[in-house]
């Protein structure tokens, strides 16, 4: 049985509801998951046309609309790897992503039609549309999938070196998925509606809007665009979805919203908080105003999804909850001694977080070649600091190694950092992320000047360097002028001191205009 034929048998009746933005005209479309599987028929028909051969890497460039699920099992049913990008990634990393993928073909969606481009040419090689495949219906021949065993996905994790990682997953591990968090956590069922800040193309969004519906028969809420916190507010009154997905520094600014249009009558039975440490206010202030129970967890792409979770039924506040069903979780001793000073100090028995799973493949591709993800027992050291909490849950307290998180985004503070040297403008710089009162994370620079520019000259140009060589999330909200960045002997950037410097000149310069 492949990959579509088993999900087929589990929920053909569960929707996909595509809405536009709310401040913009547009109608809302609700497909079954019935009809995504015909209109996948009809698809992978075409792909198998253009004589696409099996494990060929096919990048979806869709945006979360719901030509992104039938393109995905399309290429499930043609024996395609799927590689999922960010269609709005530069031109740059784009290139890269398809490099590491060994990207041939592209789908990708143009005045409401999925074309089919060759990468190296721009070549249109096929058109396809998901109205008149609804209204022919699927092909007469069927094809047959690779097995569950095979590859059937690829996406990309950063790590330590600032280059990206490309990891591959095969289609027996989403059963795995969802048993370990849609089941085991959240119960989900058929009359669940879900809703993601987090787009499909991460391993959260994936799961959240891809994964759990299929498997659970519920259904899933998508929007092309990011989702912005008014329009998140609006939708969960509108929609009723009754399990949100989002991270802290959009939870906080949605909670802010929904009391700014004087509360809300939503249906959420729950609220699911991933991709960076929840502050403790925000959860409080979000279950206040939201009136459902945050759920904090925590993941990453090597493991294809949550490695511990908060249950319905067993919570730990302020914590990420406990380890999922069938992933193996430790805390040992930090790896090295800059990362067991940059614990607090309040906490004990802080450690790195180590995990073990059958869903981490043994490698992943980098620039540099082949790289092992784990050791000779099958465990992978995530770059996480964290303890066990008195309830035997756990607790992450940051990063140990060079990422940062921006607004719910793991980025690599090395990669950012070696753009900014590239200007020629600076002697030094280092970067750190920042948690506002408002619970959201920013990227700050300290940045030790190598000309006599004036500092409001020099940010204008390296503001200006930033957007033409980095991603928009990559960017550093603030640069703070400083006279070095705090190293360790051997030359290693110090994160914690400088994260506390920045927090400190923040403060300085924040009272200098109140003044």
């Amino acid at each position: 049985m492949d990959l579509v034929d088993q999900l087929k048998r589990r929920a053909e009746e569960g929707r996909w509801i595509d809405t536009p933005a709310f401040s913009e005209e547009g109608r809302t479309t609700v497909l079954t998951h019935a009809q995504v599987f015909d209109a996948a028929e009809s698809l992978a028909a075409v792909l198998a046309g253009q004589g696409i051969l099996e494990g060929e890497a096919v990048a979806l460039l869709l945006g979360d609309r719901l030509e992104w699920p039938v393109a995905f099992l399309a290429c499930a049913r043609a024996r395609a790897v799927a590689v999922l990008v960010n269609p709005d990634a530069s031109l740059a990393t784009l290139e890269e992503l398809y490099q590491l993928g060994e990207v041939s073909l592209l789908l990708v969606h143009d005045e409401d039609r999925t074309k089919l481009v060759d990468r190296r040419s721009g070549v249109v090689r096929a058109e396809w549309s998901l109205e008149r495949a609804l209204e022919e219906g699927p092909p007469s021949v069927h094809l047959s999938g690779a097995p569950l065993d095979s590859p059937l996905y690829l996406q990309f994790s950063s790590g330590t070196s600032g280059h990206h990682k490309a990891v591959r997953h095969r289609g027996e591990h989403l059963e795995l998925f969802h048993r370990s968090v849609g089941e085991s956590a959240l119960a989900l069922g058929p009359d669940d509606v879900l809703y993601s800040v987090s787009q499909l193309y991460f391993t959260y969004g994936f799961n959240n809007q891809f994964v759990y519906p299929l498997f659970s028969g519920g259904s899933a809420i998508l929007r092309p665009e990011r989702r912005r916190p008014e329009e998140i507010a609006t939708a969960i009154n509108e929609l009723s979805p009754t399990v949100l997905f989002s991270v802290p520094s959009s939870l906080a600014l949605t909670a802010d919203a929904v009391r700014r249009h004087g509360g809300t009558s939503s249906q959420l039975r729950a609220i699911v908080s991933a991709g960076e440490k929840l502050p403790a206010f925000v959860e409080e202030a979000v279950e206040s105003e939201l009136g459902a129970p945050v759920l904090e967890q925590i993941g990453c792409t090597e493991v294809g999804n949550a490695i511990c979770a908060n249950r319905l039924a067993n919570r730990s506040i302020h914590s990420c909850g406990t380890p999922c069903p069938g992933i193996d979780v430790e805390v040992r001793p930090p790896w090295d001694e800059e990362a067991a000073i940059s614990a607090d100090p309040i906490f004990k028995d802080v450690g790195d977080l180590w995990v073990r799973s059958a869903t981490i493949p043994a490698t992943a591709r980098t620039v540099n070649g082949d790289i092992r993800l784990t050791d000779a027992e099958g465990w992978l050291r995530t770059g996480d600091l964290a303890r066990w909490n008195y309830e035997g849950a756990l607790v992450v307290l940051g990063r140990s190694d060079d990422m940062l998180m921006s607004g719910g985004i793991s980025v690599s503070a090395l990669r950012i950092e070696q753009t900014i040297r590239a200007s020629g403008l600076v002697i030094d710089t280092a970067l750190a992320s920042i948690v506002g009162k408002d619970g959201k994370s920013f990227l700050v620079a300290l940045v030790v000047p190598a000309t006599a520019e004036r500092w409001d000259g020099l940010t204008v140009l390296l503001n200006a360097h930033c957007r033409k060589n980095l991603d928009r999330y990559c960017i550093p909200n603030v640069l703070l002028e400083a006279n070095e960045v705090p190293r360790t002997p051997s030359g290693k950037i110090r994160r914690h001191l400088v994260a506390e410097r920045a927090g400190v000149l923040l403060e300085m310069q924040k009272g200098s205009e109140d003044r």
